[in-house]
């Protein structure tokens, strides 16, 4: 019987294209294809903290210098709330 990994239902490939694909929708210079397969090469070795690790320290290769510019990136790439009660910050 094949286990099911929580690391793999979190982090797997298609949440890492999901994340390279919002950001890309508003960083259009993301290099969305590089940075999946980067990401994704390594995670057959890395456990779910790991993964989440290796993602973060990726993520700052293929995004700006400028921290600022690339928190502004990474908020607007932020997918909806589902909660009404939850407002915009200006």
């Amino acid at each position: 019987m094949n286990k099911i990994l929580l690391k793999d239902i979190l982090f797997n490939e298609s949440k890492v294209k999901k994340i390279a694909d919002e950001i890309h929708n508003v960083y259009s210079s993301f290099k969305r294809e590089e940075f999946v397969h980067e990401v994704f090469t390594k995670f057959p070795e890395l456990e779910l903290k790991a993964r989440i690790s290796w993602i973060a320290v990726s993520l700052k290769k293929y995004l700006p210098e400028d921290y600022p510019r690339t928190v502004g990136i990474l908020i607007k790439s932020l997918p909806q709330t589902n909660n009404p009660d939850v407002k915009e910050l200006d």
